[in-house]
């Protein structure tokens, strides 16, 4: 699952998870937007948050690619 579904299923606005993850809402933004890309820690630590839901491989690699 992709972090834009996992945040869609359990009702989490961007902006709240973003404060979660100790980033600002753009800096998540730019992520999701596949702007900018997410450090490896970033990745680790949302796989964490997400309970293994989001895999930091998803993250790092499928996010980063612009639509």
């Amino acid at each position: 699952m992709d972090l834009e579904e996992y945040l869609f299923r359990q009702r989490l606005r961007k902006k709240q998870f973003a404060k979660i993850l100790g980033i600002s809402a753009g800096h998540l933004h730019s992520i999701l937007a596949g702007r900018r890309r997410a450090s490896v820690d970033l990745a680790i630590k949302i796989e964490q948050l997400t309970d293994g839901k989001v895999k930091k491989e998803k993250v790092l690699f499928h996010m980063n690619k612009k639509k």
